[in-house]
């Protein structure tokens, strides 16, 4: 026997999908104004209305456990992601990067995942059912996904890759979120969810997938951090066991987490240094192709300095063969690779450049080669 919402649920549940089908017809012209400013304070008041109704009190076992290793995993994770930037590169995020900018996208972006989750939890809490859950799973699908835009792709036609890159992942996800929601709380969910959503808002970077890479990640992220989670704490004594190690060394998850950080602050080019992979044999014999050069933001360029710039969209470490002024006074450098036979065709300015050769290590950018080239990018 299907079990079925209590009244007070169903009536919750029936408003969030008005509101979802009201989304739909909502103008153009008033689309983005809604999505920046009107739609958390919507999600707000029935994430609120959820909590004061339909939120019942669930007890958790071994929270802490679960929150510590969700985060973990969390981390581990995000880091992945940013590194596969080293493989398959990055694009600018389209967002604004102004401190105004910043807090915008938190409030409509960020704040929503909150909301979200709030909703997710609300309707969990009052679940009776596998048929209950599956409601909740698709619920929170249509919220991430857009109602709007699924009815949309529908109707000028779905392709392949927004299916496999984009639908299916979504789905993975949501269904990733319920179970921890269900068997480990809303911080679980919370912990999981916001450090990529946040870093995206945040960070003018993201590593450029294709469809088959995000689906990729996506299923290797939930199914190991749910495999993990499941065998841990279904098995009481492994619990235990689990429990007395963290006990004894707690303190080697955030070393691994700090160490984490580190890494993926390096690959993203937060700090003065960042790793450039070397793609050709311009530069030979002072570097080649498979080396990887530390660049430096903060290096001053004169003749002779190895300068990393951008030209054409594409990014090229070249020497600095000579230092030229305009006749208004602005700087220009005329560059060469020093397996060259003339300079470059082009005249590069500072604001081009984005630092100067720190170090070289040899022959570990061959992974990424490597890789670029099995799967067709090289």
């Amino acid at each position: 026997m299907i079990k079925k919402f209590d009244l007070k649920t169903t009536i919750y549940l029936s408003s969030i999908l008005l509101i979802l089908i009201a989304e739909i017809f909502i103008s153009s012209d008033y689309l983005q104004f809604y999505t920046y400013y009107i739609k958390p304070i919507v999600w707000g008041i029935v994430a609120f209305i959820g909590i004061l109704t339909i939120n019942k009190k669930r007890t958790i076992l071994n929270k802490q456990d679960k929150i510590l290793y969700v985060l973990t995993f969390s981390i581990i994770f995000t880091t992945l992601y940013y590194l596969m930037g080293l493989i398959f590169g990055y694009a600018n995020t389209p967002f604004s990067r102004d401190f105004s900018g910043i807090i915008r996208n938190i409030y409509s972006f960020v704040f929503i995942v909150v909301l979200y989750e709030i909703i997710r939890q609300n309707l969990i809490s009052s679940t009776n059912s596998k048929f209950e859950l599956s409601i909740v799973y698709i619920t929170m699908f249509l919220f991430y996904i857009g109602l709007s835009n699924i009815i949309d792709k529908i109707i000028n036609g779905i392709s392949f890759a927004y299916l496999l890159g984009t639908i299916l992942p979504c789905l993975i996800e949501q269904l990733f979120l319920t179970y921890i929601c269900k068997k480990c709380g809303i911080g679980c969910a919370l912990i999981w969810k916001l450090p990529n959503t946040l870093l995206l808002y945040i960070i003018p970077i993201v590593p450029n997938l294709n469809w088959f890479f995000s689906l990729f990640y996506t299923s290797l992220s939930c199914l190991v951090s749910y495999v993990f989670l499941y065998y841990t704490f279904i098995n009481k004594q492994l619990i235990k066991n689990v429990r007395v190690k963290k006990t004894k060394k707690p303190y080697k998850s955030f070393i691994l987490i700090f160490i984490l950080l580190i890494m993926i602050g390096f690959v993203m080019g937060l700090y003065p240094l960042k790793p450039v992979v070397i793609v050709s044999n311009s530069m030979y014999p002072y570097f080649s192709k498979g080396d990887i050069v530390v660049i430096n933001k903060n290096k001053e360029y004169d003749e002779g300095s190895v300068i990393q710039f951008e030209m054409n969209g594409i990014s090229v470490v070249h020497r600095i063969y000579e230092k030229c002024s305009t006749p208004q006074g602005e700087t220009y450098y005329i560059t060469k690779g020093d397996n060259n036979n003339a300079e470059d065709d082009w005249f590069v300015y500072e604001d081009q450049i984005d630092g100067a050769l720190s170090c070289i290590i040899p022959k570990i950018g061959y992974i990424t080669i490597f890789i670029n080239q099995l799967i067709g990018r090289g």
